[in-house]
């Protein structure tokens, strides 16, 4: 809870930092709370679409909120920055 307050503050402060984005997207996975995750990766990615990362993580939540659909899109998207990646595979 206290590093999604800092990250939700440093986002405040750094709103065009698609890296801040990114990390609470993470803090928000890692907690469960997927529907957070997946808003948070798209506004990282809306910022820089190039992030590899917040694609791949983007693609798990969604899986895991159930969106399969969309989730492979994004994992799509990962392999097309990435190719070489084989954790989008």
């Amino acid at each position: 809870a206290e590093a999604i307050e800092l990250l939700s503050r440093a986002s405040s402060l750094a709103p065009h930092a698609g890296i801040v984005q990114y990390h609470l997207g993470q803090t928000y996975s890692a907690s469960g709370q997927f529907p957070a995750a997946v808003e948070a990766y798209r506004r990282a990615i809306a910022l820089d679409a190039t992030l590899f990362e917040a694609w791949q993580n983007l693609g798990v939540a969604l899986e895991r909120s159930g969106d399969l659909a969309s989730a492979v899109q994004c994992m799509t998207q990962a392999c097309a920055l990435r190719p070489e990646s084989a954790d989008v595979r």
